[in-house]
Order: C-alpha cells, then structure tokens, then sequence
C-alpha cells in the first residue's frame, strides 16, 4: 500500500498465525474464526484449526467449512453450508486474537496509544480518541439507531467502524486494519482493553443472521494489515476500496445554494425565486439550487406538496431553476415513512418489523416518529422505482441529496433473511441510481460511509453544521454543531476525490445576529476546512439579505478545489484533535492551514515544507508576513480561529505568490514575463475583489498598473514584493510595467 513497513504473515499447522510488519511480530497465534445458529437454534463459533496450504486456513464440522485465504497483506475469509439444513450465519471474524485465548498482542501500552474511531455514517463521530477513554454513548437523540448499528459496545471496547488506524502518541508510523469493500456486509474492528494492555484484537464482518442454506457459501470482504506512515496508509486505504467498489459520476466540483440553514424547512417557491435572483445578480459560481426539507407534507409522501409553500408544485419551481441556467436538486428520505404518512397507513407491509412485529424506529422527525422501510421487499424496490421516475423524469430534478438513508440498513426481519443490511442498502440506492442515471447526481447523507461507495456521486462527511459553534449538549458526540462538522470533515478527508465528492455541509457567511450565532473566525474556519478538504461547496444564506462584505467570504472560496489538503499530524497530541493541513498546489507552492480548537487564544507553529525560504501570506488577514524558513509563527491564535498561509519558494523568477481572491490560487496560474512588463491572466473567479501578491525580477521595479486596462493600485510589501489591487468580474489580465 506504499511508505508502509511489509506485511508478513507466519501460518502454523494448528490454524493460527502470525502478522509481521519487517521483522517485527505485531500479533502471534491469531484465527479467523466464524459464528453461526445451526438448526436447531444452538449458537457457536468455529475457528480455523488447520493449515490446507502455505496460503490457506481451515475448519469445518457437520454443519460448516471456513477457509480464511492469506495473500500478501490481506486475509478473506468464506463460510459455506457443507450439511443438510439451513444455518444462520452471525458474524465473520477474519481476525480474532485474545491473549486470554493464548494470543499475543505486541503493541505500545495502552496509555501510549492512540486511535482513530471511524463512525458508521455520515453524522456519527469521527476523532482521535485515547486508547485509556471509555465510548461512552450517549442516551437521547435516537443515538443507538443513528450511531450503534451493531449496539453497546462493552466499557472496555475501543471500536471503529470499517477500519481502524493504531498509533503512539507523538509518532506518525501507525498500523492499519481494515476491510476494503462494503458491498457485502457492515463490518468493525474492536480492541479490548484491561489494565495498561490492549488484551484483544478483532476484525468482524456481520452476517446479520442471514441464512445460508446447503450447499451456499458467504466470503468476507477482504481484510487488510499494513504498517507505515498514518497518512500515507489512510491515503492508500481509501484508493483500495475506490479500486474494489468503484465510483459513481464523474463530476470533479459540485457548487450550489441549500435551502436548509436559513429557512430550516419554511422556505416557500418564492424564497427559492429571490435566492436565485441573488445570486445572478451577484454573479455568484453556484450551478446547483437544493430545496431542501419542507415542500412535502409528510416523510413518505413525496408527491403530497405543501400547497401553501409550493402552490403551483415542484415541477414548475424546476422549470424556473433550469430556465435560469442552474441544476434544480431536491432532498428526499426516501428509506423511511412517518407514522402517520399514507404510505405507512397504505402500506404497512413496507415497513420493516422487529422481533415482536413492531415497527423498526428510524428517526423522530419534528417530534414525530418514522419508521424504516424493508429494502429487501420487491413492491418497497418497485415503489422507490416509481418515486424517482417522477421526481427525475416528470418534474426534471436532477441533483438528489438522499438522507437519513441510514434507515435502509437498519437490523429487523426483513422480508429476504438471505440479505445482509449492507445488501439491502445498497440495493435501494441502486434501484434509485439506475433510474435517475447517470446525468443526474446523488448526494448521500445520514449515509453507512464504506456500504454506500460506488452509488452516490457525493457524501455527506460531517454532522449537521449549526448557527452555534459547539454543540447544545457535549455529550452528545454526533449532535449538530459546526464544531464536530469541522471536526469530521477535517477526519475524512481522503476519501475526497476517491470514494465520492466529500461534502462538509453547508458554509454560511451572513453577519452575526441574522440566525447566526458564530464568529466571524469561526465561520471562517467551516469554509476553510470544506474549501480545503472537500469537492462540495453549497452555501446556506438569505443571499438578498448578506451584505457585500460577508459575501465576499463566500466568494474568496468558490469555486469549490478538486484537489484535497492532506492531514499533517495524526497522532500528535493526546487532548486534541489533528489541527494542521496542507495542500501541495505544484512543487513550489502550498496552502497550510492551523486550527485553533481552544476556546482561549494561543501561540501557533506552523512548520513550512521544507529547508527552502517562502514568502508567506496570511489569507484572511489579507496580510504579506514576509519571507521564512523552517517555520512561521502565529502569536495570537483565536479561539476557534483557522489561520490559511499561502506560501510560495523564494526564487529569482517573477511568479505570482499568492492572492486574497481564492483561498488555493487556483484561478491564477499564467504569468509571462515580456522585456518591459509582467502580464498575468486571472480566471475562474467572478466578482472578486482583493489583491494578488507578484514577486518581480531582479533590479526591476513597478513603474504602473493595470488590470483589464484601467489603472490599478499597487504597493511594494516587501522586497521585490507588489501587491496589486484587483476587481474581477469574469476573468482579467494584470499588467506590471516597468521603469525602463
């Protein structure tokens, strides 16, 4: 998986092994192991106690045979039905070593030890935790539905959904564990502590009870283990699993306007009309209108239209988004159904049920509950089929942002026992994706983040962002609040541009006090961190009532990157989450970016790429800091404040340094240097006033500027160093003259 340590396994004639990581033995006398309820209701595990081959483990009894295949870092491991009757298949464990069993675990004490929990979907924590720190969940806010597909995890269990990262603090060289698919069944990996050890490893893929009849078999996704650089083997995980499961659409940015963070499911068809206006008046680069939550009348009946919201329906607001040039998107939770929706009343059969017959709760929407439907059933599949034939075909939506769909892969009894949840998840997103086709776009959230790749065009990453900074309740790890969106953003950043297009939510950028209860700082930082790690950018404002100055925010990080900062620290600090980025723009110009999670002001370093000098600009300050090395220091770092330096190599050549247009200077990339002047070519920018920063040759100096033909202003910041004042509207030539 590249910059790791290799991979050994050591197979023994008992069916345990061993993994190495060079010549260092990491786990010693591990099984793969398999639990299953036979036919007569008796629950058991069976582990591997043979070697077939050098490559190969197995087991088997009357009732099943296990192999778990091992191949240079990766074991899969396959259950088949060898008996006469069905069996019902729990879980499969292609990694299982407990030192109570006979095992070794040779890791770092406890206390040194750090890992990255990685939440089931899209809104359920993503952090760095400490290997000594209980999970502890939390009680309300149908946190178990929502967040524990698998339920409670003992005190002692440290877990992480899909995949884990394990290193010692203050180290970045880290272990990865995880599966590399998501397509067949949801999956975990635990540690289990006791004293100043971790005792117990696992890796379990869960079979959910399915049945497998005779002569059927069911393989894990494949389990990889490798060893190397924490970022490195995050990047190179991600590019593994986009390589098993494929991605859907082929957009490289998505940028647009939602309707939920302002309105919050009141807007009407005519505040949809004045946001458009806005936004043609101001030129903004926002090709998506999302109507969010509130046109329907209920959860379930999609086409039951609010008639005092939306009187002339959502066809027509369509024909109006298109007609003006934009991409008309609309939000569905198409795998649920309120209580007292038609279709649940119609429909009860749609409904998935529990042990007892019950409906299975999903969410509470608005103080009203709703319930999960059964994706395994053929007319829930043909009813879905239906849906979007109308919302895609009749009235013309072509961007849809799917949520709660966690719904989908709930546990019940579902109408098929031979599919896993994972399974009947996906199945529902297929049958919308195939219907909408490929020129329409999917944006999944309240989303399983590994069973949903290769059937959504983008994903939610984050909690729901907030008006507040943090949350209402701190307890409450997967609440809304821009604080854990920040948080879980910054966390997931490389599946950007491989799974999917990340989004990060929603940015806003209006003034304190209009239904905004964050800083100014802390606004910024939500639009850094989204504009930095995330291919997505849809802005949530009144646009008619944000004033120019907070607009110009908006603008300064449009249009959205497709290139991805990478984390620069995973296992730095033990109280604080990773808080450092960087973004390679080519081999002599980054964007690095600091957050300050604090609540109270703090001095910053800020280590640059390497041993050369840069010329560093601080971004939203608008700010030449002058040229160092080695490091820049930021003394008076805000609470909650994201500090973004463009840094560019000193040389003797003229070159453009940085800018206060856009955050990444992506837009101005062209600079020709003739014998009397310096010309420099700005696109992809609209409406953008600011500065860009050109270093000039040597024993030259400015004489005039000009931008598109007209004088401009300009000013010598530093040595060989001119700020140029620019107003772009479209596009714009900067020309430097020269004393002769």
């Amino acid at each position: 998986m590249g910059a790791r340590a290799v991979t050994h396994f050591q197979l023994h004639d008992d069916g345990t092994f061993d993994i190495l990581h060079g010549r260092r033995r990491f786990l010693a006398r591990a099984t793969a192991r398999v639990t299953v309820t036979d036919s007569r209701g008796v629950l058991y595990t069976l582990e591997t106690r043979a070697l077939a081959n050098n490559t190969t483990l197995f087991a088997r009894d009357k009732n099943v045979e296990i192999q778990a295949q091992i191949v240079a870092d990766t074991i899969t491991l396959r259950a088949k039905n060898i008996g006469g009757a069905p069996i019902y298949l729990k879980n499969l464990q292609p990694l299982y070593c407990n030192t109570a069993a006979g095992s070794s675990i040779h890791l770092s004490r406890a206390a040194d030890l750090l890992y990255l929990h990685h939440g089931w979907q899209s809104w359920s924590q993503t952090a760095v935790r400490a290997m000594t720190a209980p999970e502890i969940p939390y009680s309300r806010d149908e946190f178990f539905q929502k967040h524990l597909p698998f339920g409670v995890a003992p005190s002692d269990a440290r877990t992480s959904d899909s995949f884990i990262l394990l290193g010692d603090i203050g180290r970045e060289q880290a272990t990865l564990i995880g599966f590399t698919s998501g397509a067949r069944h949801l999956s975990q990996i635990q540690c289990t502590v006791y004293g100043e050890r971790v005792t117990a490893l696992s890796a379990t893929a869960f079979g959910d009870g399915i049945r497998l009849d005779a002569g059927e078999s069911f393989q894990a996704e494949p389990l990889v283990i490798c060893f190397g650089d924490a970022g490195a083997l995050y990047e190179q995980y991600a590019r593994r699993v986009a390589a098993n499961m494929g991605r859907r659409g082929n957009r490289n940015t998505i940028q647009g306007w939602c309707s939920w963070y302002y309105y919050f499911g009141e807007n009407t068809a005519e505040d949809v009309r004045a946001n458009m206006r806005a936004i043609k008046e101001a030129n903004l680069p926002l090709d998506v209108i999302l109507i969010d939550d509130g046109y329907e009348t209920m959860v379930g009946d999609w086409t039951s239209i609010r008639a005092d919201k939306f009187p002339e329906g959502m066809r027509v607001i369509a024909n109006e988004i298109r007609a003006s040039g934009k991409i008309p998107g609309i939000w569905l939770a198409p795998f649920g159904a309120r209580h007292d929706s038609q279709l649940a009343q119609i429909h009860p059969e749609f409904l998935l049920r529990d042990e007892l017959g019950n409906p299975v709760l999903a969410w509470t929407h608005w103080m009203q509950p709703v319930y999960a439907l059964d994706l395994t059933r053929p007319d829930v599949l043909q009813w879905l089929r239906d849906l979007f034939e109308i919302i895609c075909g009749e009235w013309g939506y072509r961007a849809f942002k799917l949520d709660f769909v966690f719904a989908g892969a709930l546990a019940g009894n579902h109408f098929d026992p031979t599919l896993t949840r994972a399974q009947a998840y996906r199945r529902g997103l297929e049958i919308i994706g195939n219907v909408i086709g490929n020129e329409s776009w999917i944006l999944g959230c309240g989303a399983p983040q590994l069973a949903s790749v290769g059937l959504v065009d983008a994903m939610r990453v984050s909690q729901d962002i907030n008006i507040f900074w943090k949350p209402a309740d701190p307890a409450n790890v997967g609440g809304v609040s821009t604080q854990h969106a920040v948080q879980n953003t910054l966390l997931r950043s490389p599946f950007n541009q491989k799974w999917w297009l990340n989004d990060p939510d929603c940015v806003i950028v209006r003034q304190y006090g209009d239904l905004n209860g964050m800083t100014r700082n802390e606004i910024r930082t939500l639009a850094s961190v989204a504009a930095l790690t995330g291919s997505i950018l849809l802005d949530s404002d009144n646009l008619p009532q944000v004033k120019p100055i907070y607009l110009q925010d908006l603008r300064r990080v449009l249009p959205a990157l497709e290139q991805t900062a990478r984390v620069r620290e995973w296992f730095a600090a033990r109280d604080e989450q990773p808080s450092q980025l960087e973004l390679k723009l080519d081999r002599t110009s980054w964007v690095l970016a600091a957050i300050n999670w604090d609540k109270k002001s703090r001095e910053t370093v800020i280590e640059l790429p390497d041993n050369s000098a840069f010329h560093v600009y601080d971004f939203w300050r608008k700010k030449y800091l002058g040229v160092h090395k080695g490091r820049v220091r930021i003394a008076r770092h805000a609470p909650h404040q994201t500090v973004v330096l463009q840094c560019a190599q000193v040389s003797r050549e003229p070159r453009i340094l940085a800018s206060s247009l856009h955050l990444a200077i992506a837009p101005m990339r062209t600079i020709t240097l003739e014998k009397s002047s310096l010309c420099i070519k700005i696109a992809g920018v609209r409406n953008a006033r600011g500065e860009i920063l050109v270093s000039l040759p040597p024993r030259k100096k400015a004489k005039r500027a000009r931008m598109n033909g007209k004088r401009a202003r300009f000013k010598n910041v530093g040595q060989r160093v001119l700020a140029v004042s620019c107003t772009v509207r479209t596009a714009g030539l900067v020309e430097i003259d020269f004393d002769s």
